[in-house]
């Protein structure tokens, strides 16, 4: 059976119904009708990084070990580096279909630079460089009609250049959608999975907008020609498309560290720069004031960047004066606190594991102007197992209806805890995404509640008529009108990645394209 999944990261289901209802996606309207929909549920934090890795390994994140576009160093540590491929700790589904014969393509999946090298090919997503462990096989750069480089950002959002970025995000999504028919039509496979994130890029700096709305549209028309290229195989096929989360609207920036601070779980270095810095925001010299200054000057996100993707003498003196004046994560001592933050979506790491309850009360309990602003605190030994936990957010927050954002570059931009939203991204994820199957032999009328992402390979191993992997956490959707008993056996890998360290020239450059989405600082 020909197995194909489209992915469309951060497809809202609220947006997709209502554009719909309107008539602009009968891609999925005809899919509601006559296949299969069911919202998803994605990771407990939704992040497309640890989400888009469960779905690429059939296990959860304390199994694969990516939990974010950064990672920590080791454990107990608190330092951070950049997550690349090689901080999956899992085999990925290639292994799995390779072992069994089975040829697979993988295109614009986050987190996969550099390129594993298997059976069949691949083009990294977001993050990559330009640089030859983007894709695989080498020979791809000749034969493909597309240059791999064309499928990865040009332009990185600066708050400045809202046109511009969105202008290359429909470049990049053009591009992809080319290599995919290519693809589709000419290249040997039996699994393909081309995945989109534009779709996600687009909402961070234009929810609701026409221009969200447009890729929406893309994404539908990819959607329809699709089944068409397929279709017209005549053989059997089955067809997934997902979204790895949803996404809506942000109201307010939440410091989370100044809860911790406010709550006497964090503490600051005691030297004299530390204490003048402390002085200085409590007077109203701090990044929040600065940024809101810069923003006026169209320069807001690069005070945020500065230094992170410019050696210049001048960026190195802006982020020298930055550091130095303002306080920041910098200033945090993490030998003093029983546990600190850092992450966009409330990544708590508990450095005083008998202090754990007490935080976790503390936080629930905490209250602005009479308002709970924390609906629920995830620990991750409730939701994740596996060899690699220990490098895991201790515990993860959920705000009311995923609308504050914790941005790290803002840990300690005030004294306040709760203000406007003030970075220049206005919507970020949320915890459901979609899900839809069609093709042959499945069951329209079937019941799915709420696949997770962890679901899908060992489903697609059983549509190609595979024993599933006996390590894999997921389970077999029941999606097809005449159905067996999945078989299970133990898989006997050994998974390699590439291996190749990435240079400083790449680090830099990944940590800008992260830098413009709010990932790395």
């Amino acid at each position: 059976m020909k197995t194909v999944v489209l992915g469309f990261d951060g497809v809202e289901p609220t947006l997709l119904d209502r554009l719909e209802s309107e008539g602009k996606m009968p891609g999925f309207e005809d899919l509601r009708g006559d296949g299969l929909y069911s919202q998803l549920d994605s990771t407990v934090i939704p992040i497309s990084a640890m989400a888009w890795s469960s779905f690429l390994t059939g296990v959860n994140p304390g199994k694969h070990g990516v939990y974010d576009f950064i990672s920590r160093s080791a454990p107990d540590s608190a330092e951070f580096d950049l997550t690349t491929s090689n901080t999956r700790q899992a085999p990925a589904m290639w292994d799995y279909l390779n072992a069994v014969g089975k040829r697979v393509g993988v295109v614009g999946m986050p987190v996969t630079y550099p390129v594993d090298e298997f059976d069949g090919f691949a083009v990294s997503g977001y993050p990559t460089p330009h640089r030859e462990q983007s894709f695989w096989p080498p020979e791809l750069e000749e034969t493909s009609p597309v240059d791999p480089g064309e499928m990865h950002a040009k332009v990185h959002f600066d708050g400045t250049n809202r046109e511009d970025f969105i202008e290359d995000q429909f470049r990049q999504f053009d591009a992809i959608e080319r290599f995919h028919n290519h693809a589709l039509d000419e290249k040997e496979w039996d699994l393909l999975v081309t995945v989109f994130k534009q779709t996600d890029d687009i909402a961070h700096v234009a929810w609701d907008d026409p221009e969200l709305h447009d890729i929406y549209q893309e994404a539908d028309r990819v959607l329809r020609e699709t089944r068409q290229r397929l279709e017209a195989m005549d053989e059997e096929y089955l067809l997934i498309i997902l979204s790895d989360h949803g996404f809506g609207p942000v109201d307010k920036t939440l410091f989370l560290n100044n809860v911790l601070r406010d709550l006497g779980f964090l503490e600051l270095k005691s030297g004299l720069g530390t204490k003048m810095r402390d002085t200085l925001s409590k007077a109203g010299l701090n990044m929040l004031n600065a940024y809101r200054v810069a923003s006026l000057l169209g320069l807001g996100e690069r005070l945020m960047s500065v230094g992170f993707d410019d050696e210049s003498s001048k960026a190195k003196l802006l982020s020298g004066l930055r550091n130095a004046l303002l306080i920041g994560t910098h200033d945090i001592d993490t030998d003093r606190s029983a546990c600190f933050s850092r992450g966009n979506y409330g990544q708590i790491f508990v450095e005083d594991d008998n202090r754990t309850d007490a935080l976790v009360e503390g936080l629930l309990d905490y209250t602005v102007d009479g308002e709970y602003i924390i609906a629920n605190v995830h620990r991750a030994s409730e939701h994740f197992d596996g060899d690699a936990i220990d490098l895991a957010p201790d515990l993860m927050i959920e705000t009311p209806d995923y609308r504050y954002l914790t941005a790290r570059g803002f840990a300690l931009a005030t004294d306040q805890v709760l203000t406007d939203h003030i970075i220049g991204r206005d919507a970020e994820h949320k915890q459901k995404g979609v899900f839809f199957a069609t093709g042959s032999g499945i069951d329209a009328d079937a019941a799915l509640s709420e696949p997770s992402l962890e679901d899908v390979l060992p489903t697609l191993m059983y549509a190609m008529s595979e024993d599933i992997p006996t390590c894999l956490d997921g389970d077999v959707l029941e999606l097809f009108e005449e159905a067996s008993e999945p078989t299970f056996r133990e898989f006997d890998l050994e998974f390699e990645r590439r291996g190749d360290d990435i240079t400083d020239e790449e680090r830099e450059e990944l940590r800008s394209q992260l830098e413009s989405l709010g990932y790395a600082n």
